[in-house]
C-alpha cells in the first residue's frame, strides 16, 4: 500500500477592506456611470466662496430657447454641492439645482428648455417654452444661503 505524504493545511487570507481611487467623471461619462461614482446620500458641503472660483462663462443662443444656455465652471480644484443654488435672471425667473457635484475645474451647463436633467451628463433644463435671456440681462448665480457667486452680462 503506497503511503502519502501528510497534508500541508495553507492558513485562509483574512479579508481586508481595500479602498478603490475614484477620479471625478469625465465629461464623456454617461450620467448613470458618473451617478454610480458620485454619493447621492451624502450631500457634498459647499465650501466657503473663498475656496471656490465659480463663474458664469457664457450664454449661448440668446433669444432662440431651443438653444439658450447658460455655462458655469468651476475654476478652482474644489469641488462644490450645487444643491438649492439658483440660476436668476431679472425677469423674476429662477432655476434651482437639485443635487449636483460641480467637480474642480468641471463646468455644468443649464439649458433654457425641454430636457432630461443628467441627460447628458452635466447638463441640467429650465423646461421653459420661451427664451428667458435678452441682451444686457444681469445673470446672477447664488448658493444655497443666498450668497453671490458669480454674474454674467449678457451680450457682453
Amino acid at each position: 500500500v503506497p503511503t502519502q505524504p501528510p497534508a500541508t493545511l495553507t492558513p485562509a487570507p483574512t479579508p481586508t477592506d481595500t479602498p478603490l481611487p475614484v477620479d471625478a467623471p469625465s465629461t464623456n461619462m454617461t450620467a448613470t456611470a458618473a451617478a454610480a461614482l458620485t454619493p447621492t446620500s451624502t450631500p457634498l458641503p459647499v465650501a466657503s466662496s473663498g475656496e471656490l472660483v465659480i463663474e458664469i462663462t457664457e450664454v449661448l443662443g440668446v433669444g432662440q430657447v431651443d438653444q439658450e444656455m447658460v455655462v458655469i465652471k468651476n475654476l478652482g480644484d474644489t469641488p462644490a454641492g450645487m444643491q438649492d443654488w439658483t440660476l436668476s435672471g431679472p425677469d423674476g425667473n429662477v432655476f434651482t439645482f437639485p443635487y449636483v457635484r460641480l467637480w474642480g475645474e468641471g463646468a455644468v451647463t443649464v439649458h433654457t428648455g425641454i430636457g432630461v436633467n443628467g441627460s447628458p451628463a452635466e447638463h441640467y433644463y429650465c423646461g421653459r417654452l420661451q427664451p428667458l435671456w435678452s441682451l444686457g440681462d444681469v445673470v446672477t448665480l447664488k448658493d444655497a444661503q443666498g450668497m453671490v457667486l458669480a454674474t454674467y452680462t449678457v451680450g457682453q
